[in-house]
């Protein structure tokens, strides 16, 4: 079975754009996307529909575009029972006290406030720092 969503995409530059995803709801967990007025199309497929996510969202801020979902905050992470349900749903945290929220999950495909969006490597560092866990990546050893 397929679902879809419609996000928008957010530029620096003020430019934003319509993106419609169809996705999968069992494995292969992939996305099937749609840009601006359907002439763009491209899929992405991952373990994970979280997964799935991240590399739509890479492929999009290679471009300079946020998507505005759930799953782009700062402040949400997937736990590994999640992933294996199929990674649709993060949870919530907060760095002071390091606490996730288990209790509110959130749909990573439901719509967030453009302000609420990160960078995949912006949201990366902050599990890094929930977890108390230096990031060595890219560094020497």
């Amino acid at each position: 079975m397929t679902e879809q969503v419609l996000l928008e995409a957010v530029g620096e530059d003020g430019r934003t754009e319509t993106v419609r995803i169809d996705f999968s709801e069992t494995p292969p967990y992939v996305l099937r996307v749609r840009r601006g007025a359907g002439d763009t199309s491209a899929t992405y497929e991952a373990n994970d529909l979280f997964a799935a996510l991240i590399n739509l969202r890479l492929a999009l801020e290679a471009e300079g575009l946020l998507l505005c979902c759930q799953g782009a905050r700062v402040d949400v992470t997937s736990s590994g029972m999640e992933k294996q349900a199929g990674g649709r749903h993060v949870f919530p945290f907060t760095l002071e006290p390091r606490q996730v929220h288990h209790e509110r999950s959130v749909d990573i495909f439901a719509p967030a406030a453009p302000d609420e969006v990160v960078t995949v490597e912006e949201q990366r560092k902050a599990i890094f720092a929930l977890h108390g866990l230096r990031d060595t990546r890219g560094k020497p050893s």
